[in-house]
């Protein structure tokens, strides 16, 4: 189970996570992705897909594969919609039961709602503009990662390169993406490229589980 993050809003970070999914799905895995953003929960309407069921119910004690929804024009990606504060928890737990990989998609910021699903993910996708701010932000959101045992296994930068950015983003797997050419980022072959290569990361053989 991997969280999508990066710490400042509006970098693209639940694009990332369903673009993410898409291309799990494309490479035969059977992606999930929980929308933990309860503040912006805006996955729902992204992928197209009702508001209801959402987490809430999970943490009321429905079964994931009841819970989640096929997303529209993502072959093989299911949804669970956002709920709400408190039963990010409980929807966290419910999910590592899905049979495929899990994406989460995390809050803005580096308060304990935003850094909540680290403690129940394997790992991050770190998400993040070329901006110094931006760049701040995903380093400290990467220091926590790594201190809660959620290890940054990826990071994909909204900007034409990486090269002496400051700060540097952690060791591992970097892709760049220049900005998108159409409103439709997630059809654009350069973004599918981008994500495939970092799925590809994510399904590597050996990654640990993180039982909570």
């Amino acid at each position: 189970m991997y969280a999508v993050t990066g710490g400042k809003g509006g970098c693209g970070k639940t694009t990332t996570a369903l673009g993410l999914a898409q291309a799990l799905a494309r490479l035969g895995a059977d992606p999930l992705v929980l929308d933990a953003d309860v503040d912006m929960p805006d996955l729902h309407l992204l992928a197209d897909v009702p508001p209801e069921p959402d987490a809430s119910a999970l943490a009321r004690g429905a079964h994931v594969e009841c819970v989640s929804r096929p997303a529209t024009d993502s072959p093989g990606v299911s949804i669970v919609p956002a709920g709400d504060a408190e039963s990010t928890p409980a929807a966290l737990r419910a999910v590592r039961w899905w049979h495929g990989p899990v994406l989460v998609d995390c809050p803005a910021g580096a308060g304990e709602d935003a850094t909540l699903p680290l403690r129940y993910c394997d790992g991050a996708v770190l998400v993040t503009t070329d901006t110094p701010q931006s760049l701040s932000d995903a380093a400290k959101t990467a220091t926590v990662a790594t201190r809660l045992d959620a290890p940054v296994a990826g990071t994909l930068i909204r900007g034409p390169t990486a090269d002496d950015v400051d700060p540097p983003v952690p060791d591992g797997p970097v892709e760049c993406l220049d900005t998108a050419s159409t409103d439709d980022v997630l059809s654009e072959r350069r973004f599918q490229v981008a994500t495939e290569r970092l799925a590809r990361v994510l399904l590597e053989p050996g990654k640990s589980v993180k039982v909570r």
